[in-house]
């Protein structure tokens, strides 16, 4: 096992890039899209190679996003085909279920369905295209975004997010409803629908 900080210089293809989650919140997929869009053409390679995508080399030397999931959906959906990766962790001498398991207890892989049942490794997409909604990813990012929650270095914002979307799924309505007020209130327009 090797760990590496450095960035791959060759641009990655988005499609070729192995997810290591089950669901995004496509909500926030369309907000990281709009502000790509807002970027003039010739920042978009700038906005790039400042948002390198971290992932962990696996089994076959094929490249697992451990964060990014949704810039890497937005970028693609965008149009672009390419991005720049950087190799945090080398398991790539690992045979796959090796590979899941020290993922799993790295705490780099997030294998839970849009319902927050748990999943088998298997049932992970095989692309970032593939990736499903889940709303409740959506509104934890929106509450992040109006302070509603913080992230701390023991607990990576990733990792946050994806619990304070399991727990809104669990809550209930009036949570929910709590939610949307606070996130209107805090001046992000209309009050965030999980319809999307």
């Amino acid at each position: 096992m090797t760990y590496a900080r450095e960035p791959v210089l060759q641009p990655v293809p988005i499609e070729s890039l192995r997810p290591t989650q089950i669901t995004v919140g496509m909500r926030e997929v369309d907000e990281k899209r709009k502000r790509l869009r807002k970027q003039k053409p010739r920042k978009v390679g700038s906005f790039i190679g400042r948002h390198m995508i971290p992932v962990v080399l696996g089994p076959k030397k094929r490249h697992y996003v451990i964060d990014h999931h949704h810039l890497s959906l937005a970028l693609h959906k965008e149009g672009l085909r390419d991005v720049l990766v950087t190799v945090v962790l080398d398991l790539s001498a690992l045979d796959l279920n090796a590979f899941w398991t020290v993922l799993d207890h790295k705490s780099l892989v997030y294998p839970f369905d849009p319902q927050g049942r748990r999943r088998d490794f298997a049932d992970i997409p095989k692309t970032v295209m593939q990736l499903k909604d889940d709303p409740f990813r959506s509104l934890a990012g929106e509450l992040r975004r109006a302070g509603g929650t913080k992230s701390s270095a023991a607990q990576p914002r990733k990792y946050s997010r994806n619990e304070l979307g399991d727990w809104l799924m669990h809550a209930g309505e009036s949570v929910r409803r709590m939610s949307e007020r606070a996130c209107a209130r805090a001046g992000r327009g209309a009050a965030f629908r999980c319809s999307g």
